[in-house]
């Protein structure tokens, strides 16, 4: 373990990514062409990683022919890492040289640090059979030095021989949904007030503005901790001790998850006359005005029918079933799963037009308690034949046909692929519109055809769905059965 200076993290890495990028980018253009650039991704890998590669990974990489092979190789040359160079500014366990070179993962999901040149760093590396130190989130302690210093503080006490006084430190972070949560993420919980508690004695502290905390010069005991405003809750501790634990160890860092006190409805769903309510039913909260809050939902179960939205923030909303998730019925692909939902789009109190919906104010701290809401009757499906027609009239087979609703991105309905002859039949709930989706891949001619089609409310069937070729390259084989289009 070190503190070290970062003196080089690309490692010739750059070179090596453009080489990549440029082959899959000549993945569809001339063999000749994909093959040049193979050969140079195969030459930018041998100047990085030639010295590491055993006879087996060398003869792999030089045997590589196609992008799922080179894939494979990205996949495995990812596990050697790339290096990084440190200057050690600060030796804190190990004898270490003034420079040394640790691998770490590419990033994208391989536990990588993502190390910046000229960034100051505390570093824990593993050192592998081969003599490699090798520094990965997955199985390491990487920190820049600014968010380790209670750490380095600790480290620094131990290797004098000055234990520190008992303490607890931490980090809090603000869990609440809120509006444009996506953008926002979980940002840290400022000038929060916490007490400490052993026993009569209590002291208090407050976050600072990164959410960080500490309590220092304690006792070897057992302490609680409660937050100092009511309207925030503790909703998780990292380490789930409660009461922390300080007898025999000489701290405990916390990672606290706070939620402010938000504003719920509940209510009950009961079935419509002779008809049995779903195993379960998301009952959703929309927002008057689109964007004023995050989308709210709770699942009403059987046999008592009730549900709870809660965490919702302060604003106005409708209460609804099927407005933004899509009815469903016993032909749709989850419905082992017990989501056969075939009610058709219905606010509370048991209308279809938002403009006569009932609305309701919420506050922080307030639960709404509705009247029972009864359902609408179940809607039948429709059973509509159909055909898909290639641009010059010929039966078009092997089709993906994928089903929504209008202005929803969730597929109600995946079948395929077609016949022979292009026929295919889909299950449409009743006095509903959807949109009628397929696609298909011609591997000889490397063209993908895309086609849609609106099915109105009265429609029975037979239907004709026309492709029409497209500019796009084939990227997700979900859509395209029966080819492995990947291979060149």
């Amino acid at each position: 373990m070190f503190v070290g200076r970062v003196i080089s993290a690309a490692g010739g890495m750059r070179e090596l990514q453009e080489a990549e990028s440029a082959a899959e980018q000549a993945e569809d253009a001339a063999p000749e062409e994909f093959s040049a650039r193979l050969e140079e991704v195969k030459r930018a890998y041998l100047n990085q990683y030639g010295s590491r590669l055993d006879e087996a990974q060398r003869a792999w990489l030089l045997n590589v022919k196609s992008e799922r092979e080179l894939s494979e190789l990205v996949f495995m040359i990812a596990l050697l890492g790339r290096p990084v160079e440190f200057e050690v500014v600060e030796r804190v366990i190990g004898d270490l040289p003034r420079s040394l070179e640790v691998f770490t993962g590419r990033g994208g999901g391989d536990c990588g640090f993502d190390f910046s040149e000229g960034e100051t760093y505390l570093v824990e590396a593993q050192r592998r059979p081969n003599g490699e130190l090798h520094a990965w989130l997955c199985s390491s302690r990487v920190a820049a030095v600014k968010s380790a210093t209670e750490e380095l503080r600790t480290l620094r006490a131990w290797k004098r021989g000055e234990p520190l006084a008992p303490r607890i430190y931490g980090y809090a972070s603000d869990w609440t949904r809120r509006r444009n949560d996506q953008s926002r993420g979980y940002p840290p919980a400022a000038g929060l007030a916490l007490t400490l508690s052993q026993k009569e004695a209590a002291v208090q502290t407050k976050t600072d503005e990164t959410g960080r905390f500490q309590f220092e010069d304690l006792e070897h005991a057992e302490y609680s901790l409660r937050l100092g405003d009511p309207r925030w809750s503790l909703i998780r501790v990292s380490d789930g001790q409660r009461p922390i634990d300080l007898t025999s160890t000489g701290c405990a860092v916390l990672s606290l998850l706070i939620r402010e006190e938000q504003g719920a409805i509940a209510g009950r769903v009961v079935p419509y006359a002779g008809e049995e309510l779903p195993d379960h039913l998301w009952i959703e909260a929309v927002a008057k005005n689109p964007g004023d809050a995050e989308p709210s939902d709770a699942t009403a179960k059987a046999p008592d029918g009730a549900f709870e939205i809660d965490e919702m923030e302060p604003g106005d909303y409708f209460v609804a079933i099927n407005v933004g998730n899509s009815p469903t019925g016993p032909h749709y692909p989850n419905a082992e799963y017990g989501r056969v939902w075939p009610y058709g789009p219905t606010y509370y109190p048991g209308v279809t037009d938002r403009e006569k919906a009932a609305l309701f104010h919420v506050e922080r701290g307030q639960t709404i308690r509705l009247e029972d809401w009864t359902l609408p009757a179940r809607l039948s499906e429709r059973r509509i034949t159909g055909a898909a027609r290639l641009p010059n009239g010929s039966p078009a087979a092997d089709v993906r046909i994928t089903l929504r609703r209008p202005g929803l991105k969730e597929v109600v309905e995946r079948s395929g692929p077609t016949s022979g002859d292009g026929q295919f039949v889909v299950w449409p709930l009743e006095t509903l519109e959807y949109v009628l989706e397929a696609a298909s891949y011609d591997p000889d001619a490397q063209v993908v055809y895309r086609g849609s089609l609106e099915i109105s409310a009265e429609e029975e069937g037979p239907i004709i769905l026309r492709l029409e070729a497209t500019d796009e390259k084939p990227t997700d084989d979900r859509y395209f059965s029966g080819h492995d289009w990947r291979k060149r």
